[in-house]
């Protein structure tokens, strides 16, 4: 289904939330942060917007002028 997110994609969010979960040790309010969306990613509560996703992840590949994350019209 369209709705259901791909095993790519869970993994991706473990691996952001692992990352998350290193960089907060020490921090009872992020980890609870980071517990709670643990639990609506694996209960499926949690959508992303892919479209304002993918709008903030072009603004800050044009705002770094990050040439890998930037397609140009050259070649084609």
């Amino acid at each position: 289904m369209a709705d259901e997110p791909e095993d790519s994609a869970l993994f991706d969010l473990s691996a952001l939330a692992h990352n998350l979960r290193k960089q907060a040790e020490g921090s009872s309010e992020r980890e609870a942060f980071i517990e709670k969306l643990r639990k609506k990613v694996q209960s499926g509560e949690y959508h992303v917007d892919a479209e304002a996703l993918a709008r903030k992840l072009l603004e800050d590949a044009l705002e770094r002028g990050d040439p890998n994350h930037c397609a140009d019209d050259e070649g084609k």
